[in-house]
């Protein structure tokens, strides 16, 4: 019989349900519910409660003891004890008097019997010399033997538990694992397929296209234009709202929209020049996110500024070439260009000899205009000049890099810059090694200022 069917027929047999017998122990009758079904342990105090309530031992309780009540197996307990101490007695007073062979060899005999049966009676107290004390460490001693048992229950319930647990981690880890190689090898123009329908059916328009319609470089501002067509008949351009998030978290809105007689919507909005924007569209009480058409930058950038190339070459001379003699071609390609366009003044170039990430001599040049169809470029500068490493101070220390940086200033805050793929590396014995960034095609590194 498990635990919770001695519970189970105790209960019955005192007349309690389980709500009557979860009031008496201060639990819920779900609480008593799990104890008799043996989906839980009691706790060691609600095993004592059930014990003094049901009249049982708590080792019956938890099947280690025959069905004896609680106070029958205290008054047994108090009996023993009260034998063992007369034989104790007993055996004391005998000591005294002279015995032969035999008589002491009984006198021994009992001893140990007395020993051996005092050693049961008093597993878990010290022996005191006061029968009160016997007997409340005798109680003690049962309330601990339950509690031991109950923990070594308890700790091989844990153990199990916990070999349960790490049997049942280990299967889902093999089925997670399962399912991975499952999802990959779903092929992704599946994926995309799914990922398209869904945003079709979510989405409020039919169509929608988000265009640069112009850029004005001097001021820094954009227009966007947006077409859409709503999935929905809108009578008014009154319940269309056009917006746009920027990165700072400051939203603007669109003045100019219109609506034509097949129901498409046209928009254009006035934009600072920058990255990174969100564009909103709002027909009525619905709202599109225009997450993929605000990425114009790239665009911008590739397809509207001057092409810029540059040369760097050369020879060295002296003791152990610690001396170069330089030249620095910068070509520039602009006619196209709108940003070019748009200013009202030559560019004024600058050159700089660079020692790592610090300008060490800025450099002068020849500007020429080219007219030959042939070499790349509108117009291009020159500029030769010496490195000398022994005459650089501090000392120049091998490994240490050496490049040209060029900046190109149109005015009104448009200005690009970058520095030449090829460079110069001193090496250990004194003299230049030449050098260039991993690269088959010329290019350059340009930026717009204040974009």
């Amino acid at each position: 019989m498990t635990i919770g069917e001695r519970i189970a027929d105790l209960r019955k047999k005192n007349g309690f349900s389980q709500e009557m017998l979860g009031e008496k122990l201060g639990v819920s009758r779900q609480a008593v519910s799990k104890w008799e079904s043996d989906a839980a342990l009691p706790e060691i105090d609600k095993l004592v409660e059930l014990a003094k309530l049901f009249d049982v031992t708590v080792g019956f309780l938890l099947g280690v003891e025959e069905g004896t009540g609680m106070q029958e197996s205290i008054e047994q307990q108090q009996e023993n004890g009260s034998s063992l101490q007369a034989d104790a007695d007993c055996l004391q007073m005998n000591s005294d008097q002279p015995k032969d062979a035999d008589q002491k060899g009984s006198a021994e005999g009992v001893l140990e019997d007395y020993l051996e049966k005092l050693s049961k009676a008093e597993q878990t107290s010290q022996k005191e010399a006061a029968e009160s004390r016997r007997r409340s460490r005798r109680r003690y001693g049962v309330f601990a033997a339950a509690a031991g048992i109950c923990m070594v229950i308890l700790f091989i319930c844990v153990v199990n538990l916990r070999r349960e647990m790490t049997d049942l981690q280990n299967q889902l880890y093999n089925v997670q694992a399962s399912v991975d190689s499952v999802s990959s090898s779903i092929s992704s123009s599946i994926a995309a397929q799914v990922e398209s329908i869904l945003s079709e059916q979510n989405s409020i328009l039919t169509q929608s296209s988000l265009e640069l319609e112009s850029a004005d470089y001097v001021n820094k501002t954009v227009i966007m234009r947006l077409e859409a067509m709503p999935k929905e008949t809108v009578d008014s351009a009154d319940v269309i709202l056009f917006t746009a998030k920027l990165s700072d978290g400051e939203t603007l809105q669109a003045e100019d929209v219109s609506l034509d007689e097949a129901g498409l919507v046209t928009a254009r909005i006035e934009l600072p020049m920058e990255n990174d924007i969100d564009f909103y569209l709002r027909v009525g009480d619905n709202t599109v996110w225009l997450s993929d058409e605000g990425n114009y930058y790239n665009d911008l950038m590739e397809s509207l500024v001057p092409t810029f190339v540059t040369i760097f070459y050369g020879t060295s001379y002296g003791d152990n070439s610690a001396a170069f003699d330089a030249t620095m071609d910068l070509y520039v390609s602009d006619a196209e260009s709108e940003v070019v366009k748009q200013t009202d003044s030559a560019p004024e170039v600058s050159l700089w000899l660079m020692r790592g990430e610090e300008k060490i001599q800025e450099l002068d040049y020849e500007k020429i205009d080219q007219d030959d169809e042939d070499i790349l470029g509108c117009w291009s500068v020159t500029a030769d000049f010496e490195l000398n490493a022994e005459e650089l101070s501090p000392a120049v220390e091998p490994g240490e890099e050496f490049r040209v940086a060029y900046e190109v200033d149109y005015g009104n805050g448009v200005v690009f810059s970058g520095t030449t793929d090829e460079y110069l590396v001193l090496t250990d014995k004194g003299g230049f090694d030449w050098e260039t960034d991993a690269s088959d095609v010329v290019s350059s590194t340009y930026y717009v200022d204040n974009y």
